[in-house]
C-alpha cells in the first residue's frame, strides 16, 4: 500500500483524501508512507473538505493564518484547517447519532402522572436526579396511548459532548452553519434538546466529598456550555417554525418543574442564593458548579421566554423580542473541549460595552419577569423600561457597578447592581418609589441580563436586553 501511494501524483491523492470519510482516515493515510505524507498533509484538503461539506468555509477562511509567507506559517494554517476540519467531522456524526433518535414510545394508563426516564450518571453524586412526575398531560401529548420519552441517559450524555462543537459551528453569526443546523431533518433533534433542558432537574445540596466535585464541575460546565450553544442558536434562527409544536405547552413544562418545591430546578431560588460569591476563588469548587448551573438556568431562561415571545405572544407584550446584534456570536480563538476555564465573565456583554463608555453613559434597556408560579396567560406582566447607567462611585477590584431607574406596571423603581468582570454573576436591588423591594440575581450574557427576581415562595425568572436590539 505504501508503495503504491507514493507512485501516485500529488493532485490524485489530494482527490483520494477528498473522498475520505473523516479526518482521521486522511491521517491514517498519511502515516501510510513517508513519500505522499506532505501530500496528505496540505491545508488546502481540510479546506476543500469543509467547502463541499456544506458548512460555511467562508466564514472560516476569513480567519484562517496565512499560510504563503513562511514554514512556520503553513503548519498553523495547517493545525487550523485540521482543527476546523475535526471540529465538522464532529458535528456531522453526532448530528447522525441523534438522528438515530433519543425518543421511544411506550403506553401508559394514565395522562396525569407521566414519569420521565431517569437522568442519572452512574456514580453518585450526580448533577442530575430523576425529574420526577408530571401533572400536566400537554406536557407530553398523548397519541393512541403512548407517550414519547425520552432516553435520558443517550440524550443527556450526547448534548454534553454536541455543547462545545455547537458553541463553536455558532462562531460567526452571519454564518450559513446556522441555516444548516436547522435543516428540517434536524427539526426533531432540536425539539429534543428543548425537552431535555427543560426537564433538567438538578440534586440536591452536594455532601462532603471533594474526590467527586471535579467530575460534577465537568458536567456542570459541559451542561452550561451546551445550553448557551443551544440559546444562540435559537436566538440565530430566522425562523422558529420548528419550535411550534412546542409552543402550546412550553409555559406548562416549565411551570411543573419550577414548582417542584423539592427538587432544584432551573428556575429555583436556591440556584440564585446570595451566599454563593459573584467571583469565588479557584479551590472553591461547590460555589463554581452552583455558578456554571446558574449560568445554565439564564440560558434556558432566555430560550423560553424568546419562543413563548415569539410563538405564544399575549395581549400585554408591547415590546418585541430582541434581535442580537452583528457579532455577538463571533468567538476569539477555538478553546479546548476539555478546558473548563471557558468563563468570558463580560467581555463581548452589552453591560461591558456600556461600561467600556465610561462612568456617567447611560443607555435605554427593556424585558420581561415572569412568576415562577402562574400559568402561562398570567405568567408575565407588561414589559419593564429602565435606563441603565454607570456611576461615578469606584467599584471594588473585579467588580462594575450599575445603576438604574425605570417603571413596570407596579409603578417607578430605582436598581443596583454589580457584576463579577470574571464570571459574569451579579446580584441587583429592584426598589419601587412605592415602597416594596425585590432582589435580583443572575448572569450577565451576549444575550442580556437573565436571572432571577424575588423569592422561592413569590419569584421567578427575568431577562433584559438593550431596548435598541427590539424592532418596535
Amino acid at each position: 500500500m505504501a508503495d503504491g501511494l507514493s507512485m501516485l501524483q500529488t493532485d490524485v491523492l489530494h482527490s483520494i483524501a477528498a473522498y475520505a470519510h473523516s479526518t482521521d482516515d486522511i491521517l491514517a493515510l498519511a502515516a501510510t508512507a513517508r513519500t505522499p505524507y506532505e501530500a496528505f498533509l496540505f491545508p488546502g484538503i481540510f479546506r476543500r473538505r469543509i467547502y463541499r461539506s456544506g458548512w460555511d468555509f467562508n466564514r472560516w477562511a476569513a480567519d484562517a493564518p496565512s499560510e504563503f509567507v513562511s514554514e512556520s506559517l503553513l503548519q498553523c494554517s495547517l493545525r487550523y484547517w485540521r482543527r476546523v476540519a475535526v471540529l465538522h467531522d464532529r458535528a456531522r456524526d453526532l448530528l447522525d447519532e441523534a438522528q438515530s433518535g433519543f425518543v421511544y414510545a411506550q403506553e401508559v394508563t394514565t395522562g396525569f402522572q407521566l414519569w420521565y426516564p431517569r437522568w442519572t450518571f452512574p456514580d453518585w453524586p450526580t448533577p442530575l436526579f430523576d425529574a420526577g412526575a408530571d401533572v400536566y398531560p400537554s406536557v407530553d401529548p398523548l397519541r393512541d396511548g403512548h407517550i414519547d420519552l425520552i432516553d435520558g441517559e443517550r440524550a443527556f450524555g450526547w448534548l454534553l459532548r454536541f455543547g462545545y462543537v455547537l458553541g463553536q459551528l455558532l462562531a460567526h453569526d452571519d454564518s450559513r452553519n446556522v441555516a444548516k443546523l436547522l435543516e428540517p431533518a434536524h427539526d426533531k433533534t432540536w425539539l429534543t434538546t428543548l425537552r431535555v433542558l427543560l426537564g433538567t432537574i438538578y440534586d440536591r445540596p452536594l455532601p462532603a466529598a471533594p474526590r467527586a466535585m471535579p467530575d460534577v464541575l465537568t458536567h456542570a460546565v459541559r451542561l452550561s456550555r451546551a445550553a448557551n450553544a443551544f440559546m444562540l442558536l435559537v436566538l440565530a434562527a430566522p425562523t422558529l417554525t420548528l419550535f411550534l409544536p412546542a409552543a402550546p405547552y412550553l409555559w406548562e413544562a416549565t411551570l411543573t418543574r419550577s414548582s417542584l418545591a423539592t427538587h432544584i430546578t432551573f428556575v429555583h431560588a436556591r440556584l440564585f442564593s446570595p451566599d454563593t460569591p459573584l467571583a469565588p476563588a479557584d479551590a472553591d469548587t461547590p460555589a463554581h458548579i452552583t455558578l456554571e448551573r446558574r449560568r445554565a438556568a439564564c440560558a434556558v431562561t432566555v430560550v423560553v421566554l424568546y419562543l413563548l415571545l415569539h410563538l405564544y405572544r399575549v395581549p400585554s407584550d408591547s415590546l418585541p423580542p430582541p434581535t442580537l446584534p452583528h457579532g455577538v456570536l463571533a468567538l476569539t480563538a477555538l478553546p479546548t473541549d476539555t478546558d473548563l476555564t471557558h468563563d468570558a465573565g463580560l467581555a463581548g456583554t452589552p453591560l461591558q460595552a456600556l461600561f467600556d463608555l465610561g462612568p456617567g453613559t447611560t443607555q435605554d434597556w427593556a424585558g420581561y419577569y415572569v412568576y415562577a408560579r402562574r400559568p402561562e396567560s398570567h405568567a408575565r406582566d407588561p414589559p419593564m423600561f429602565l435606563t441603565l447607567s454607570i456611576p461615578y462611585t469606584p467599584a471594588e477590584p473585579g467588580t462594575v457597578l450599575f445603576t438604574g431607574h425605570g417603571s413596570d406596571l407596579h409603578g417607578e423603581f430605582l436598581l443596583t447592581g454589580r457584576a463579577a468582570t470574571r464570571t459574569g454573576a451579579f446580584r441587583a436591588h429592584k426598589a419601587y418609589t412605592a415602597g416594596h423591594a425585590f432582589d435580583w440575581c443572575g448572569v450577565v450574557g451576549t444575550a442580556g441580563i437573565a436571572g432571577f427576581w424575588g423569592t422561592e415562595e413569590y419569584g421567578g425568572m427575568l431577562w433584559l436586553w438593550p431596548r435598541a436590539w427590539s424592532r418596535e
